[in-house]
């Protein structure tokens, strides 16, 4: 196992703080890192990167996609859609997945356990994620972390989702057909990067959490996990 730890997108809150906590726990890791050709001027100094054209999005994932692919909770944000700010916010939400896609495209090839993260993606030091990345590799697994601040706010203590569907828009909906993303780690070929560009050329590839959960999980629904806990998104702690 040759593990590669991939920041990609626009690079935001404090990327010293955050690059450090991810480090602490991945030493032994080789890391890369990306941003859009228009981004550049986000990017910390003194580290290389490669840089990518930014997509262009001529459809909606939520609204233009064929609805029988909206989950329940993207059914239910679809009246969200109204709030302008909204709209053009959820509109970009693929564009987190097309980048690790360009990023794996040039990865080399020895690199066979990846570890996706937000350059705003802060990790517990009271978290040993070792096991789960074993885990990850061995059983061809996507593994997801990550809080809410409605159902879990503790970055310290990991708490698994249950794997079932939620029958009612009251049950937890954080792990059927979504994947946690402040934090994802993955075997590489478990990542389909000709679907990713494929769902984006036929507006069926959804956003943020659903989306990595088409590319890394469909159809089978027993080969990703989710935790809350141990990442966070900086802005949230």
């Amino acid at each position: 196992m040759k593990i590669a730890v991939c920041y990609s997108g626009i690079n935001r809150g404090n990327f010293i703080k955050n690059n450090t906590s991810v480090k602490w726990h991945f030493p032994d890791a080789d890391y890369f890192y990306s941003t859009w050709h228009n981004a550049v001027a986000s990017m910390p100094p003194r580290i290389e990167y490669k840089t990518y054209p930014e997509p262009t999005m001529d459809y909606h994932p939520m609204k233009d996609v064929n609805p029988k692919l909206l989950t329940m909770k993207l059914r239910n944000n679809l009246s969200r859609l109204e709030d302008k700010s909204y709209y053009e916010r959820t509109k970009n939400h693929t564009k987190q997945i097309l980048a690790h896609a360009y990023q794996l495209r040039d990865l080399p090839e020895e690199y066979d356990m990846i570890i996706r993260v937000r350059y705003d993606t802060y990790l517990s030091p009271k978290v040993d994620f070792s096991s789960y990345v074993t885990e990850s590799y061995e059983n061809s697994l996507a593994i997801g972390f990550g809080t809410r601040k409605s159902r879990h706010r503790d970055v310290n203590v990991l708490r698994e989702l249950p794997r079932e569907e939620p029958k009612t828009f009251d049950d937890i909906q954080d792990w059927h057909r979504y994947l946690m993303d402040p934090m994802i780690f993955h075997p590489r070929n478990l990542f389909d990067i000709d679907r990713v560009f494929e769902y984006h050329r036929d507006k069926k590839l959804l956003p943020a959490e659903n989306g990595w959960y088409q590319i890394l999980s469909e159809p089978y629904d027993v080969n990703h996990v989710c935790f809350y806990g141990g990442a966070q998104i900086e802005k949230y702690l």
